[in-house]
C-alpha cells in the first residue's frame, strides 16, 4: 500500500489500536498500573500526529466505557466525582504523552529534556490529583468505600498475625480504620509527585524496551549511567531540607505538602543519579562480568526489605549529591561526553 492510503494507516492504526490497548489494561484489574504503555510505544516509535490522535481516543473510549459499565445507575453516580475521574485520567494521559515524546531537537532545550518533561508532568498531575481527593472527601459513598477497603487490610493485618497473642495486640491497636486513612493521606499528600514520577517512570521504561525492538536505534539515544542533575538541584535540595525543619513552625497545610513534595523529588532524583554513577563504575574495563548480575540481585533483594531499602536510598542520594564536588565517574575510553540530564 502506498501513497495517501499508506500514510492514513500508519496514522490512525497505530492510534486506535494504542487507545484500544490503554483502555483495556486499564480495565483489566491486575495489569491496570501499565495501561500507559501502549501511549508510550505510539510515542516512540510514531509521529506527534498519532500520538495526538491516541491520547484523544484513549480519553474518549475511556469515557465511552465509563457510561456503558455504570449502564442505568448513571442517574445515581455522582457526575462531579465522574467528571474528575475523566479530567484526571485526561491529565494522566496527555502529561505522559508529552513527556514520553521523543524529539532530537528538544532534547538540547534545558527545560526540554526528557527527565525534566517527567517531573513536571508529574508536578501537574499532582495539582490536579489534590482537587480530587478534597473533592472525594466530601462524596459520602466514596468514602464509606474506603471505610470498608481499610477495614478489609486491617482484617488481612490482624489475620497475619496468627496465634501471637502480642502481636495481635499491637496489630489491633495500631491497624485501624482511622490509622490506615491517615497514612494513606500523608502518603498521597507528601509524596503524590515522586509516586506520579515513579509511574511514568516506570510506564516508559518498559514502553522503550519494548519499542526498541522495533526500533534497535533507541537504544543509542539515551544513556542512563551518564545521568546526572544540574547543579542547582542541590539548592533546591537545602532549601526544601530546611522547609521541611521548619514545618513545625509553620503548619500551614499545602506549605508541609509543598516542600515534603520537593524534598522527595530531589531525593529520588539523585538516587537515581547514585544507581547511575554505581552502573558506570560497573561498566568498566576490568571489573568482573559477574559481579554485574550480583551487584542486580543484591539490589532487587534490598528493594523490598523495608527499612533496609530506606538506608539504601539515603545512601545512593548521598553519592548522587556528592558527585557535586567529586570527580566519582573517571571518562572511559572511547565513552560519549557526559551531559547534564535533569
Amino acid at each position: 500500500m502506498t501513497g495517501p492510503h499508506a500514510a492514513l494507516v500508519r496514522t490512525y492504526v497505530p492510534a486506535l489500536v494504542g487507545a484500544g490497548a490503554s483502555v483495556l489494561i486499564a480495565r483489566s484489574l491486575p495489569f491496570s498500573p501499565f495501561f500507559l504503555v501502549p501511549i508510550g510505544i505510539v510515542a516512540l516509535t510514531r509521529g506527534a500526529l498519532p500520538l495526538v490522535l491516541t491520547v484523544f481516543l484513549t480519553v474518549a473510549i475511556n469515557l465511552f466505557t465509563v457510561f456503558v459499565s455504570i449502564g442505568s445507575e448513571v442517574a445515581r453516580i455522582n457526575m462531579v466525582s465522574l467528571i474528575s475521574d475523566s479530567a484526571y485520567f485526561l491529565v494522566l494521559v496527555s502529561s505522559f504523552s508529552w513527556a514520553a515524546y521523543h524529539n532530537d531537537e528538544s532534547e538540547r532545550r534545558f527545560f526540554s529534556r526528557l527527565s525534566w518533561r517527567f517531573v513536571f508532568a508529574a508536578i501537574g498531575s499532582s495539582l490536579v490529583l489534590f482537587p480530587i481527593i478534597l473533592i472525594a472527601r466530601r462524596d459520602q459513598s466514596l468514602v464509606a468505600f474506603f471505610n470498608i477497603q481499610a477495614a478489609a487490610i486491617a482484617d488481612a493485618f490482624k489475620a497475619g498475625a496468627g496465634s501471637d497473642v502480642v502481636q495481635r495486640s499491637l496489630m489491633e491497636k495500631e491497624m485501624t480504620v482511622e490509622s490506615i486513612a491517615k497514612t494513606f493521606s500523608l502518603v498521597i499528600s507528601r509524596g503524590a509527585v515522586i509516586g506520579h514520577l515513579i509511574f511514568f517512570g516506570v510506564s516508559w521504561r518498559i514502553a522503550f524496551v519494548i519499542a526498541s525492538f522495533r526500533l534497535p536505534s533507541l537504544r543509542t539515544r539515551h544513556f542512563f549511567m551518564f545521568f546526572r542533575n544540574d547543579a542547582f538541584l542541590v539548592w533546591v535540595l537545602i532549601f526544601t531540607l530546611i522547609g521541611v525543619m521548619s514545618t513545625k513552625m509553620i503548619g500551614n497545610e499545602i506549605f508541609v505538602a509543598v516542600v515534603w513534595n520537593l524534598l522527595l523529588l530531589c531525593v529520588f532524583l539523585y538516587v537515581i543519579q547514585g544507581m547511575a554513577i554505581v552502573a558506570y563504575n560497573l561498566s568498566r574495563p576490568g571489573v568482573p562480568v559477574m559481579l554485574r548480575p550480583l551487584v542486580v540481585f543484591l539490589a532487587a533483594l534490598i528493594i523490598f526489605r523495608p527499612g533496609i531499602n530506606a538506608a539504601a536510598a539515603v545512601a545512593l542520594a548521598i553519592v548522587g549529591v556528592a558527585e557535586n564536588w567529586l570527580p566519582l565517574r573517571v571518562p572511559i575510553n572511547n565513552e560519549p561526553p557526559s551531559t547534564p540530564e535533569a
